[in-house]
C-alpha cells in the first residue's frame, strides 16, 4: 500500500494532525500491528520534520540565502556567537523552570 503524502502545503492541517495521519498510514501499510504506536509516531515525527525542513529550504527567499562571496566567520565572530548561544540556553532554562 502506497502512503499518500501529507505535506506542509496541505491546507489547514496542524503538524500534530499531519503526524497522526502519517503514523496511521504507516500502521495500516504494515498490516495494523499491535504495540507499534510509539514507533509509528516517532517515525512519522521524523518524516514530517524532514518534509518541513525541506519545504522551508525550498521557499527560502533569495535575500535570506547566504552570500557565497561573504567572508568566513572570524574567531571574534565565533566567540560572540558562542556567548550568544550560551545566553539563549540560559534563557530557555529559566523559562522552562518557570513553566514547571
Amino acid at each position: 500500500m502506497e502512503l499518500t503524502p501529507i505535506t506542509a502545503d496541505t491546507p489547514e492541517i496542524s503538524t500534530e494532525d499531519r503526524i497522526r495521519a502519517a503514523a496511521h498510514q504507516m500502521w495500516e501499510a504494515e498490516g495494523q500491528p499491535e504495540g507499534c504506536a510509539d514507533d509509528h509516531w516517532h517515525r512519522a515525527c521524523d518524516m514530517i520534520a524532514t518534509e518541513d525542513q525541506t519545504h522551508v529550504k525550498a521557499v527560502e527567499p533569495e535575500w535570506l540565502q547566504r552570500n557565497p562571496d561573504a567572508p568566513e566567520m572570524t574567531e571574534e565572530m565565533a566567540a560572540e556567537k558562542s556567548e550568544l548561544s550560551k545566553s539563549i540556553e540560559e534563557i530557555k532554562k529559566r523559562l522552562i523552570g518557570r513553566a514547571a
